[in-house]
């Protein structure tokens, strides 16, 4: 009797996605999703999100005045 395929997970999914970044050069995605997949696995995922969280935050002010002082 043939086995069964194993069945997909997010987490094979995502570490696909990381694999083909890297492949194609881009390191700084890949990284993001290799530091999810390591913190998720050691149930660090909510203080990694957290972190993206207060980071796209200062990022969004800093977009703001850099795109503020390109318009004056």
């Amino acid at each position: 009797m043939p086995r069964k395929k194993k069945e997909e997970t997010l987490d094979d999914t995502l570490k696909e996605m990381a694999e083909a970044l890297k492949e194609h050069g881009e390191n700084n995605l890949a990284i993001v999703l290799y530091t999810y997949l390591g913190s998720r696995k050691v149930g660090l995922d909510g203080y990694f999100a957290q972190h993206c969280k207060e980071f796209a935050k200062k990022g969004s002010e800093d977009i703001n005045k850099f795109l503020q002082k390109e318009n004056n």
